[in-house]
């Protein structure tokens, strides 16, 4: 049984790896400079976990290398006041599609937070 999936998780990165290798992302903008880059929390829920922005992608991921990766289908931003709402529509390993709505401050460019949870600040992560 754990064969099975383990191939099954195995075919589904192939069918990753061939979509982003033979189809570029469908975008409706292009993803904001500012925010590419590794994104951590110290939230006691995210201490262990890291968020990774590409122009094409988003990474979720754990210090114990457990990552999802999500193919962007879509970028929509929104400007309100000093704050800038990115909502990322994107595809992961599942063939699911899910939104994430990121919300950046000019005032604080180290900072952002998902648009559902404002109390939790993930600060970009310095370079090793």
């Amino acid at each position: 049984m754990k064969t099975h999936d383990n191939y099954r998780l195995l075919r589904g990165w192939w069918l990753l790896l061939l979509c982003l290798a033979f189809f570029p992302a469908c975008t409706g903008s292009q993803m904001p400079e500012q925010l590419i880059g590794k994104w951590e929390s110290d939230h006691e829920n995210y201490q262990h976990c890291f968020m990774k922005i590409e122009a094409k992608s988003v990474i979720f991921g754990n210090k114990e290398q457990n990552t999802e990766i999500g193919v962007i289908q879509e970028i929509t931003q929104i400007k309100k006041d000093s704050r800038q709402i990115i909502r990322i529509k994107y595809t992961d390993t599942n063939q699911t599609t899910l939104t994430l709505s990121l919300v950046y401050s000019n005032n604080d460019k180290n900072s952002l937070w998902f648009e559902n949870q404002p109390a939790i600040i993930w600060k970009r992560a310095s370079l090793p």
